[in-house]
């Protein structure tokens, strides 16, 4: 029973031998076939023999499976270069991306050192290794007699293989495929390569796609927006009004009224509700009112806002006075020259008015707030118009009436 046993296992061992024995064999045969094939590679590059460079490439890659590199893709581009065989290497290049496999062969076999890999590291090895080797036959290709499109295309697939390897080429090979793709549309290839190229390599640059997006998505954002509040601030530039019963306010003899310069509004806007701070010119001479107030955002848009308002207001009289007084210095005081003049300046806010009007904003300009993505700012022509009662009573005007008024100036929304 023992001899038996050791009988089979001594057959075994002997049939795993030859097995192994054999896989040697057929392996030693096939890298043969691969240097012989990329030996007659190097002399048809050397000939120039375009058509036998070609049947050579294909016969290599027949031989090439998971475990055997049999070219390397930079080996082929630098012999297709020298030979000067553009369209065919872009041709070539293309047809490899396009029917790329998502499992790559994983090389574990390379052909060792030989006559074609040495020629490649001679044409390749005293470049600026700051720059892609593709510059190597630059100017080579730029005096070629192929069209510029053929050019820029051969150019961004040699490149396309360092594309992911660091953002210089990445940022190239984008701008190479949008390029190519935006000027020459009825090439076939270009949906693909602004799909399957550009695309990919915008969404790798994260902040240039950040911004892009934010860009592109720029109106549906905005129109998202409306409505919600924000923060602004109105500087009227243009005012004035139409008063009634506002003829003998004051005394002409000696007081002279004149605007307040600055008019302005604050206002912070929850949803659609608005409270609001203002300096109102009521288009009464000298009149000048601090209000505040509540508006409502009847309508928005992407370039209009309408917002009615009522306030309540502290009016008071903004003039200069002039005041004639005696002489006092002992001796009579006849006659025009024994008085003398002196002017001041007199405010009293000790009035009140109530306000309605309606502010319509022009929004002619809308962007993003620096570097948000969440906040915005607008820009914008405005306009108040409105209706008030005011009632003052101090010791340089008195009386009551109504007044319109309006106000044209420039504002600016954050929001």
């Amino acid at each position: 029973m023992k001899r038996i046993s050791l009988l089979l296992l001594f057959f075994a061992c002997f049939a795993f031998a030859s097995d192994f024995e054999q896989s040697l064999i057929e392996q030693s045969s096939d890298m043969e076939q691969v240097y012989r094939l990329r030996e007659a590679m190097l002399s048809a590059v050397n000939e120039k023999d375009s058509a036998k460079v070609i049947a050579l490439t294909e016969m290599l890659e027949e031989k090439q499976s998971d475990n055997l590199l049999t070219i390397r893709l930079e080996e082929l581009e630098v012999l297709y270069l020298h030979a000067k065989m553009y369209n065919a290497l872009t041709e070539y290049l293309v047809k490899r991306y396009r029917n790329l496999p998502r499992k790559q062969p994983t090389g574990l076999d390379e052909p060792s050192p030989d006559g074609l890999s040495i020629f490649v590291k001679k044409r390749v090895e005293h470049r600026d290794t700051s720059k892609h080797f593709f510059q190597i036959f630059a100017t080579q290709v730029k005096y070629s007699n192929i069209s510029d499109a053929e050019k820029r295309k051969l150019e961004l697939f040699v490149y396309l293989n360092d594309a992911y390897k660091s953002r210089e080429n990445a940022k190239h090979v984008a701008w190479l495929a949008r390029s190519y793709a935006n000027d020459y549309p009825d090439d076939p290839d270009s949906p693909w390569i602004k799909e399957n190229i550009a695309d990919p390599l915008k969404r790798m640059d994260f902040y240039k796609y950040t911004y892009e997006k934010r860009a592109e998505n720029k109106e549906d954002f905005i129109r998202y927006k409306l409505y919600t509040g924000g923060f602004g601030f109105n500087l009227y530039l243009f005012t004035g009004g139409i008063v009634h019963s506002f003829e003998d306010y004051y005394s002409k003899n000696n007081v002279e009224p004149f605007d307040f310069e600055f008019h302005a509004e604050l206002y912070l806007q929850f949803g659609r509700f608005v409270p609001m701070f203002d300096i109102v010119d009521l288009g009464v001479p000298g009149f000048t009112t601090l209000a505040f107030g509540l508006g409502f955002v009847a309508f928005d848009s992407r370039y209009l806002k309408v917002r009615p308002y009522v306030e309540y207001g502290m009016t008071g009289m903004y003039a200069e006075v002039t005041q004639k007084y005696p002489q006092v210095n002992g001796r009579p005081t006849n006659g025009p020259d024994s008085w003398y003049e002196t002017d001041y300046e007199f405010s009293d806010f000790d009035g009140m008015s109530v306000i309605a009007g309606v502010n319509v904003d022009f929004k002619f300009v809308t962007a993003y707030f620096f570097l948000s993505n969440e906040k915005l700012t607008s820009f914008s022509l405005v306009g108040k118009f409105g209706v008030t009662y005011a009632d003052i009573n101090n010791e340089l005007a008195w009386g009551e009436g109504v007044s319109l008024f309006y106000g044209l100036g420039l504002g600016v929304y954050f929001w």
